[in-house]
């Protein structure tokens, strides 16, 4: 469901900082696992790039589960600035997901982690629409609208009907957190249709 929202700008996202809490204090940890389990098992095969990163929460995870080749993209400035201080030893870069130095980064890596993110931006069509040809993309959107959504998504179906003429889906979660609510965590391949 879109709202009628604007989309928050980066300065929003480098004041408003209270999501920002340890991994070990995130209720978002379930979903990280959820998303990590859906990696193929030659986990290490692959290189990870997480769009959206934020403060480096998801970094964390995966780096405790052994994950090495990783990079995650933000545009905001001090959680990239926090992600750095809290997981040193992965590679986070500012940039704006829609830009053609991000965009032209995307053929080197395998899997595209898309969490929590989608529901921020308008052009999250075109977003998905730039991953390359035959990436694995593994994505979750939520089922209410927050603060800073631009849009929400009532059922699974409803986010099949939005991404799934560019991605061939194999696996979906839905997952109950926060009083109830409901997020949905898809993984499939970036189809051909442009």
């Amino acid at each position: 469901m879109e709202l009628i929202t604007a989309e928050k700008s980066q300065s929003f996202y480098n004041e408003n900082l209270d999501d920002i809490v340890s991994l070990d204090d995130s209720p978002w940890k379930p979903l990280y696992k959820e998303a990590y389990d859906l990696i193929p098992k030659s986990k290490n095969s692959f290189r990870i790039i997480d769009l959206g990163c934020g403060a480096g929460r998801f970094a964390m995870f995966l780096k405790m589960h052994s994950i090495k080749d990783y990079i995650g993209i933000d545009f905001s400035s001090v959680r990239i600035k926090r992600a750095k201080e809290y997981v040193s030893n992965f590679d986070f870069l500012e940039m704006n997901l829609k830009s053609r130095e991000c965009i032209d980064l995307f053929l080197n890596f395998d899997i595209f982690f898309l969490l929590e993110v989608l529901e921020h931006v308008r052009a999250d069509i075109s977003i998905i629409k730039s991953v390359p040809v035959d990436k694995i993309i593994i994505l979750s959107v939520p089922s209410y609208a927050g603060n800073s959504h631009v849009r929400f998504f009532s059922s699974l179906e409803e986010v099949i009907g939005r991404y799934g003429q560019y991605i061939t889906y194999q696996k979906a979660v839905i997952l109950f957190l926060n009083g109830g609510k409901r997020f949905f965590i898809l993984k499939g391949i970036r189809n051909a249709i442009r």
